[in-house]
């Protein structure tokens, strides 16, 4: 590790060379006041603070490092600085902990710890971003000048690169994070400063703003037009109007009312009416929503509240993604504590991360019946009361509706399923509540009459190829009458439930052995091991037939485990070939029988087709319209 004193000594001299040589006005007291600051908290560090805020143990050590060289490995530093940058809770006393540690890493982050890139990323990775916007209009000045000049400085990065197009891989990850900002009025508040601000403060804020501005046209607008409400238009007007600026400012604001001005959003618009401040294309949000680490990061609310809410929220959100469920579930119970009873969409948000939590618990192969079934009644129980705090909270009626349906209570599954309509604001929430009112018809029907229809098609598969119907399949398809019920009862009809599911599996096996389907001459690519076959090795040999040769080789054999194996194998490619990718699932929706397939997949598997068709959407820019509606096809 590092010598502490040295590492202070360091990042005096990079925050010196940012405030400039001493002799220019105001440099000296600046320069004095830096090296007091800076040799006091080295003196006596601040670990019983940080311990306070962050909830983990603290020594001097350990405190100096994570101020003055959060960079060098100390236990991934950058994580951390979310936190320590945001405001106390409101009416706390001035000397509550997060008040010190505020003033000081924001001091830190505007002036030292922004050269680092490695630590810029990780710091926009764990919502950085986000807690910075929240203090662009801060009541104290000094702390609203630090937060601008810091985001500045991300939002100007060569190495973050945010105007990448198509984005890249390390774009795909912070994207999301940046995006979370559209949870609250951020352009309002940084226009707040056109009147009251530090001095160069409105020039700061205004060229975030037209950063931001931009960065939504180009990348999150459909046909790159942006419609901004006239509650933003209004003040960029006044501001390009004014002659008291100097002339880069005003040559600014004049360009961006003018740029902007073009599509204002409309008077009618139900999104204008209810306050929003921007009309994004929400589905290109969800889509890159989709590519963030974190499945839960999307829940996240902006970093207000008490400190320890945050941080438990936070390592909750960690444990989540490193499938550690059990400590996750800990950690959001322990957020709840936190929280006062004044949010109820702070409890409920949390109350739905624990239903969610419990889903992926239920989901573990790991678990014995028993678990699997305590595992759903929970996600029920803290979805129901997620759904009860916020009535319009879509999620969690999606994940109550999920569970009730794995449990076959049908009844309140349907009702969940009829309010999650009512509730859902975008086509993503619409199709999936619309996907999961399908499973729930589908799962409704008796069993004997699910076993008709599979009999059935089989019958149909082997009088296309010629084949008449065995004597035993047709009789076998006939003792289900048009209601579902059989016609044997008594102590035989659990008998004879059995032997037809049984007769229903040979008589797949013997459909496949008896139909003639012309398949691919190679040996090295058949059907019946394509599945066993590693991801990368079926892409490739996918990849190198035509498309001829490629609806063949399935021809009407196509089933889960076979279409599983071509998804996996397409992702396997992104994000470094996104056209191949994109051209196995082209393919794979006109092979026969794959609409029917597709019904029959689980869920991880439908969400492992939207991030890739994410993936797909930002990489293949120029052919956003085929993507779309290839992915339609997936639905």
């Amino acid at each position: 590790a590092p010598d502490p004193t040295t590492a202070m000594e360091a990042a005096l001299a990079r925050a010196v060379e940012a405030v400039g040589p001493a002799g220019q006005a105001g440099a000296d007291a600046v320069l004095a006041w830096l090296r007091r600051e800076f040799e006091a908290v080295d003196a006596a560090p601040p670990a019983a603070e940080l311990e306070a805020v962050i909830r983990e143990p603290f020594s001097p050590e350990r405190a100096r490092a994570v101020l003055f060289a959060p960079g060098a490995g100390h236990g991934g530093a950058a994580r951390l600085y979310p936190r320590l940058v945001c405001s106390p809770p409101p009416g706390a006393p001035p000397e509550h902990p997060q008040a010190r540690l505020q003033g000081l890493c924001l001091t830190l982050l505007s002036l030292v710890h922004k050269h680092d890139k490695d630590f810029v990323f990780d710091f926009v990775l764990n919502d950085g971003v986000l807690a910075l916007a929240q203090l662009v209009s801060h009541t104290d000045l000094s702390i609203r000048a630090r937060a601008l000049e810091s985001l500045i400085s991300v939002t100007s990065s060569e190495d973050l690169d945010w105007f990448k197009a198509p984005p890249g891989p390390r774009q795909q990850r912070i994207h999301p994070h940046l995006l979370k900002v559209t949870q609250f009025d951020f352009v309002g508040e940084l226009l707040r400063n056109a009147d009251d601000s530090y001095p160069g403060g409105g020039f700061q804020a205004l060229q975030i703003v037209g950063f931001y501005l931009s960065w939504l046209r180009l990348f999150y607008c459909k046909d790159n037009i942006l419609r901004v409400s006239r509650d933003i238009l209004g003040p960029l007007h006044a501001w390009s109007q004014r002659s008291d600026l100097v002339s880069d400012e005003q040559t600014l604001a004049k360009q961006l009312y003018d740029d902007f001005k073009r599509f204002p959003a409309e008077d009618n618009d139900d999104q204008a009416q209810r306050g929003s401040e921007l009309l994004v294309d929400q589905r290109a949000v969800e889509d890159a929503t989709v590519l963030a680490e974190t499945s839960l990061a999307e829940e996240a609310k902006p970093l207000e509240g008490a400190a320890q809410t945050l941080s438990l929220r936070a390592q909750g959100n960690a444990c989540f993604a490193e499938k550690k469920y059990e400590e996750a579930v800990e950690l959001y119970t322990s957020a709840v504590s936190q929280i006062d009873g004044t949010s109820s969409k702070d409890e409920a948000k949390l109350f739905g991360n624990i239903a969610a939590t419990h889903m992926e618990l239920w989901r573990s192969t790991a678990c014995d019946d028993a678990g699997r079934q305590f595992h759903l009644n929970k996600c029920v129980e803290f979805a129901r009361k997620a759904a009860l705090l916020d009535y319009s909270y879509a999620k969690a009626r999606y994940r109550l509706a999920q569970a009730l349906l794995e449990l076959r209570r049908f009844d309140e599954a349907e009702e969940e399923i009829e309010r999650g309509r009512e509730v859902a604001t975008n086509g993503t929430e619409i199709r999936s509540f619309s996907a999961l009112a399908r499973q729930l018809d589908f799962a409704r029907k008796d069993s004997p009459e699910r076993r008709k229809e599979l009999m059935e098609i089989y019958s149909a598969i082997l009088s296309r190829y010629g084949q008449a119907p065995s004597r035993q399949l047709t009789s076998a398809a006939q003792k289900v009458t048009p209601e579902g019920e059989e016609t044997s009862g008594g102590d035989g009809a659990e008998e004879e439930v059995k032997r037809d599911e049984d007769l229903s599996k040979d008589m797949v096996n013997e459909s496949r052995e008896k139909m003639d389907v012309p398949r691919l001459k190679s040996p090295s690519l058949r059907l019946s091991n394509l599945a066993a076959r590693a991801r990368p090795e079926i892409a490739e040999q996918l990849g190198a037939i035509s498309e001829e040769q490629f609806i063949s080789l399935f021809g009407n054999n196509l089933d889960e485990p076979t279409l599983t194996a071509v998804v996996e194998a397409a992702d396997s490619l992104l994000p470094g070939q996104p056209s191949q990718a994109f051209l196995l699932l082209d393919r794979l929706a006109r092979v026969e029988r794959f609409e029917l397939v597709l019904m029959f997949l689980p869920q991880k598997v439908h969400d492992r087709l939207a991030s890739t068709f994410a993936i797909l959407r930002s990489a293949l820019v120029g052919e956003a319209d085929r993507v779309r509606q290839v992915a339609l096809k997936y639905q």
